[in-house]
């Protein structure tokens, strides 16, 4: 289904409903199912290139919205997300060179990578992206199908009807979009599968990986 199909749709159900509040609605509620969770669909890979001996800042894919927490790097070329209270701890003064093994968040645009690295790579790693809301124009722009038609029109139509002063009737809309995103949450789960999961909390970068790190008093 269409964004315009959806539009014409909840219009038919509201009618006399401004325009722009109906599409506000559909994207408060789109943008509400996008945040329930790590859902599976918006599971993406990105590219981090570093500089040599330059920990940060690195800036983050545009559509970065959250990291994936918990994995062990598959691959050579892949780092992880670490916190940046937990990097802190572990190496607080960042006393390492060599080759990063995982990336903390700084702010939501830009990243560090640790240990210091010490030639020029391409990285890579996952993270869950965010999806750009509806535009008025965006009539033909499909509603990525993992989602549920039943579940956002139930949302929208709870905020209809509680704009209308309907309580009853949004309240009933409600718990019907809580239940549908429910369903969406289970069968998301089954399609994730088992989760990667990193073996330690307290793990150190360089005995984890066992990549080639050094000390920066090594360094030229």
């Amino acid at each position: 289904m269409t964004f315009g199909e959806l539009r014409f749709d909840l219009s038919k159900l509201a009618p006399g409903l401004d325009p722009d509040l109906l599409n506000a609605f559909i994207n408060d509620r789109f943008e509400k199912i996008c945040e329930y969770q790590k859902w599976k669909d918006l599971e993406t890979d990105g590219t981090l290139t570093t500089v040599v001996a330059t920990g940060s800042p690195y800036a983050m894919p545009a559509d970065f919205r959250l990291p994936i927490v918990g994995l062990n790097p598959t691959t050579d070329s892949e780092i992880v997300f670490m916190s940046r209270s937990d990097l802190d701890r572990v190496a607080p003064s960042r006393p390492m060179t060599g080759e990063p093994q995982v990336y903390a968040l700084i702010n939501a645009t830009t990243a560090e990578v640790y240990p210091v690295p010490e030639i020029i790579f391409t990285y890579t790693f996952r993270y869950i992206r965010s999806l750009p809301r509806f535009a008025d124009t965006d009539t033909a722009v499909v509603v990525p199908a993992w989602i549920s038609i039943l579940c956002l029109k139930a949302g929208v139509m709870a905020d209809v009807l509680e704009q209308q002063k309907d309580y009853n009737g949004a309240d009933r809309n409600e718990v019907k979009f809580k239940l549908e995103l429910l369903k969406m949450a289970v069968t998301d789960t089954n399609l994730k599968g088992p989760m990667r999961i990193r073996t330690s909390a307290k793990f150190s970068p360089a005995a984890q990986y066992g990549r080639r790190t050094n000390h920066s008093s090594q360094m030229p």
